[in-house]
């Protein structure tokens, strides 16, 4: 039954009950209960106070009772209110006054005059002086009848009306005489009071009053069993959350919030939480998520529609859509002329200025934003001063530039925007620099890193990278500065700074459990489990080229498919079960070079404005800064003609590779050596052992393979990678002597070689070896002992990599869910197809199958660059794990084994012989020579 017909069956079912007695008294006591059933059911649920309404509205009618009929009507429009319908809402309350005008109940119209303000404003009506007038003689009419609750209600609505145009000085006073009014006694009054002034300290920035305010509220809310107002609590937290920078905290409370909340609020939630993949970096997410709205017009009322819009110019704007985020600005602020929303339109103006500014309209913008210097709004101001010191430096006039740039940072101070602040201090920084003032160019520069480098604590692997992208110049910005002063020493710790936190904060990180579905829903569960079903499946018929139930293309697009629906799933489990990692401090350049042994010389690579910059430390020499070359282009052009000269090499088979594609991949890797290396000579013929330490692109760079008149760089010395510099101050782990294998071959499992290494690795360490069927995935929850030997397929997906995967016999393994494990090995050796291929992103961090190994505590990495085929992986690995066996450094190890293949009687094309590199440790297992130093 509809609820419209339902309501009116209650309805007549009441006023058959009723009928008999002619008591106006009890007729009274009825409605008035309804009314306050309906009352305490718009906070819980709307629904239901639209269907009491319904009842009274019925009753009314029946009886003919005029205050009934208002009393109703004023039900009917609270619970549109409830439900976000504004139009009918103020037809209610205007049917309401007219029931109460018709028996000269004056206390009763004064009651419609509240929450048609607020309708009306909802309604985007252009009568709201008209409005307020009629809400300032219902105050005078309660206080002339001492109707206390109905003053409490009045100056709640009319808080919330001012806080919907931003005028705080009106809310705080109408809230304070509300405050005066309802006590200190708990009450829902006092609890909605309570909320509203936390809403304006927000407003007027003064974020700490804001936060216990809004728990006072919420502690009351919970006691009165209201969870659409603690919701409401927990919305207004999450806004706070993302001013101050706290981005995932705001989604994950959004999260948790989101079902208990009313609908209008849903809305707004939606919009925080496009706000927060904004600043994260994710402009496509955050589109996505306004787009949804937008296409449902229908359920927004305009003020809803006017704020999507408003929210939605910065991020198609971060897009590039600028026609597109303008043409939102007109739509919207043709909504708020309409309704007076003044302080609406100063936010729209100050949107549009810095639209122009990216377009490189400083005037057109400045002209636009002067207007919002009127502004009452502490985070409007900010902004307006910061795109004028943008236009002023746009013109050379730095003096202007810089007195405009510090009344910004002085309000960003003021309402905690962290983004804003991060951005007045790089502009400041900029502007500083341009004067030639190194030092205060540096401070601010200093400021906004250390900002971002605390604002990333809170970020766990899914946003952090795209954080860190997005807010990188600070950074490059202090290392330039400390380049062109030549202060070796301070570009480097800057530059480590921000590596090693990252690095170590994964590997701090508490382990999850990786049984653990992504939400605790049972069908939600079931759904999980039949995604992995489905996709393991997928992965059969490809293997098995059955293309009887489905097609090829139907396969791979279905699985496309189901990796993002997975993914999605794992990223809500993540911010479930979130930890924030703790503090970390990166190492200094004393701590590195103390762990640097006399025979290694460490070199870390930057990639800064002006060309490729290395760093060179060793145990008894100062810091060596040099530029190893200006000719970028030349540099990524090279590695292009590398990579294709590989995978022309692997195409055709290693004889044939040695004889035709031999001298163009040698000239590849000459050049990449006289690029990179060159200049680092006089600083590194004297050592046996080179720890490389890459940036951005040259990771994927094989250092080992670099030649120099005809001879390989693994030639000359011992080579190992690391992902950042702090590394080296992770000790090495002894764990019990053994291996753990896992060997899973597909479909065609048989012909997997790698079975063979697997064996002749039991028989050498000892431990266990569990290939086809029996190499699951719950294998890896194994307490870790000293290698984890892992031959199967793996899948490196370029634009996703947290979507790398590692087939094994029972799923696919992503390179994200491995932080779930503790791996804490002493060695993986990962013999898989695309392994050990990563994408750099934000603070330099790996993104891959392998680095997931490392970040999830493997100690020491064997993997593969490309992919190599199976006899002659099997080789390498074997003569590695031999020569790991006779004591020798993994390091050593790993030379040894591609050395014979390289340089032997029998050489074979480097694209074969040196696939491999060594991540992390050099040093040799624990068991095997217990006395030896450990690096």
């Amino acid at each position: 039954m509809e609820p419209d017909q339902l309501a009116k069956e209650i309805g007549n079912l009441f006023f058959a009950l009723t009928q008999a007695s002619n008591d106006a008294t009890q007729r009274k006591a009825l409605i008035t209960e309804l009314k306050a059933q309906a009352d305490f059911y718009g906070g819980k649920d709307p629904r239901v106070t639209r269907l009491v309404a319904g009842v009274m509205l019925t009753i009314a009618e029946l009886w003919s009772d005029d205050h009934s009929l208002g009393i109703a009507n004023l039900a009917l429009g609270d619970s549109y209110r409830y439900l976000d319908k504004p139009e009918l809402a103020c037809t209610a309350y205007n049917n309401a006054a007219a029931a109460f005008e018709a028996i000269s109940d004056r206390v009763g119209w004064a009651r419609t005059r509240v929450g048609l303000l607020l309708a009306s404003h909802d309604a985007g009506h252009s009568n709201i002086d008209e409005r307020l007038r009629d809400v300032a003689t219902a105050r005078r009419i309660f206080f002339e009848h001492h109707e206390t609750d109905l003053l409490i209600r009045l100056s709640i609505n009319l808080a919330a009306f001012h806080q919907f145009r931003f005028e705080a000085k009106q809310a705080r006073e109408a809230l304070q005489l509300g405050l005066e009014l309802v006590g200190d006694a708990p009450s829902l009054g006092r609890a909605k009071l309570l909320r509203n002034l936390g809403d304006v300290h927000n407003m007027e920035g003064s974020i700490a009053h804001a936060i216990a305010t809004y728990k006072d509220a919420e502690q009351l809310f919970m006691l009165l069993d209201q969870p659409q107002e603690t919701a409401s609590i927990g919305l207004a937290l999450a806004q706070l959350a993302i001013r101050v920078g706290h981005y995932l905290e705001a989604v994950t409370l959004i999260q948790k919030i989101k079902p208990q909340l009313s609908h209008g609020d849903k809305i707004h939630a939606q919009q925080l939480e496009a706000l927060a993949h904004h600043f994260l970096n994710a402009p496509e997410k955050a589109s996505r998520l306004m787009n949804q709205l937008l296409h449902q017009r229908e359920s927004l009322n305009k003020r809803q529609l006017a704020q999507v819009q408003t929210y939605s110019v910065d991020i198609e704007a971060a897009l590039g859509n600028y026609e597109l985020a303008q043409n939102f600005i007109k739509d919207a602020s043709q909504y708020f002329v309409n309704v007076e929303g003044q302080q609406y339109l100063f936010e729209l103006s100050v949107r549009h200025a810095l639209i122009l500014l990216k377009l490189e309209q400083p005037s057109q913008a400045a002209n636009i934003v002067l207007s919002a210097l009127h502004s009452e709004e502490i985070d409007v101001l900010a902004r307006v001063y910061y795109v004028l010191a943008k236009g002023a430096e746009f013109y050379g006039n730095t003096e202007l530039a810089i007195l405009a740039g510090i009344q910004s940072l002085r309000f960003a101070r003021q309402c905690r925007d962290a983004s804003l602040l991060y951005s007045v201090q790089l502009q400041l920084g900029r502007i500083r620099a341009a004067q030639g003032e190194t030092t205060k160019a540096l401070l601010h520069y200093q400021r906004a890193h250390d900002r971002i480098l605390k604002l990333q604590t809170y970020l766990n692997i899914d946003v952090r990278p795209g954080f860190l992208e997005r807010n990188q110049e600070a950074l490059h910005q202090i290392i330039h500065i400390h380049t062109q002063t030549g202060n070796a020493a301070a570009a480097w710790e800057a530059l480590e700074q921000l590596k090693s936190r990252v690095l170590w904060q994964y590997l701090a990180t508490p382990r999850v459990e990786s049984s653990q579905q992504p939400n605790s829903e049972k069908i939600q569960e079931q759904h999980y489990s039949q995604l992995q079903q489905r996709y393991h499946w997928l992965m059969t018929v490809l293997d098995t080229h059955d293309w009887n139930l489905i097609s090829r293309e139907q396969a791979l697009t279905e699985m496309g498919e189901i990796e993002q629906e997975l993914y999605a799933a794992r990223e809500n489990r993540r911010l479930e079960t979130s930890h924030v990692a703790s503090q970390t401090v990166a190492p200094s350049l004393v701590e590195v070079t103390a762990r640097i042994p006399p025979t290694c010389a460490f070199i870390e690579y930057y990639i800064g404005q002006d060309g490729v910059y290395a760093y060179v430390l060793t145990a008894s020499e100062p810091i060596q800064m040099v530029r190893c070359t200006d000719e970028l282009d030349k540099l990524l052009q090279t590695m292009k003609g590398l990579t294709d000269q590989i995978y022309r090499a692997l195409a055709v088979g290693s004889q044939r590779a040695l004889k035709f594609f031999h001298k163009s991949t040698i000239d590849c890797l000459s050049i990449l050596y006289q690029l990179l290396l060159e200049r680092l000579e006089p600083y590194l013929h004297a050592y046996q052992h080179l720890i490389v330490v890459p940036f951005g692109p040259l990771h994927v760079v094989p250092f080992h393979l670099l030649c120099s008149q005809g001879n390989y760089l693994l030639e000359q010395a011992e080579i190992s990678i690391l992902p950042a510099a702090g590394l080296l101050l992770q000790p090495d782990v002894q764990r019990p002597k053994g291996v753990l294998a896992l060997t899973y071959g597909g479909h065609n499992n048989s012909d997997y070689r790698i079975h063979d290494v697997a064996q002749r690795l039991r028989t050498i360490f000892g431990g266990e070896v569990y290939s086809g069927d029996q190499a699951v995935s719950d294998l890896l929850r194994a307490a870790p002992r000293q290698v984890l030997h892992i031959g199967a397929h793996g899948l490196f997906n370029l634009n996703q990599p947290h979507l790398a995967t590692l087939r094994l016999a029972d799923r696919q393994v992503y390179a994200d869910e491995l932080l779930n494990y503790d791996l804490s090995y002493e060695l993986a050796v990962l013999s898989a197809c695309s392994a050990g291929l990563a994408r750099a992103s934000g603070g330099d961090e790996l993104i891959g199958l392998g680095r997931g190994f490392l970040y999830a505590g493997v100690r020491s990495l064997v993997t593969g660059l490309w992919d190599v085929e199976d006899e002659i992986t099997a080789q390498i690995i074997q003569d590695f794990y031999d020569a790991l066996y006779a004591g020798e450094r993994k390091s050593s190890a790993l030379r040894t084994a591609q050395l014979s293949l390289l340089c032997g009687e029998k050489a074979i094309h480097p694209a074969y012989a040196g696939a491999f590199q060594l991540l992390g440790s050099p040093s040799p297992l624990s068991q095997m020579h217990m006395t030896e130093e450990i690096v």
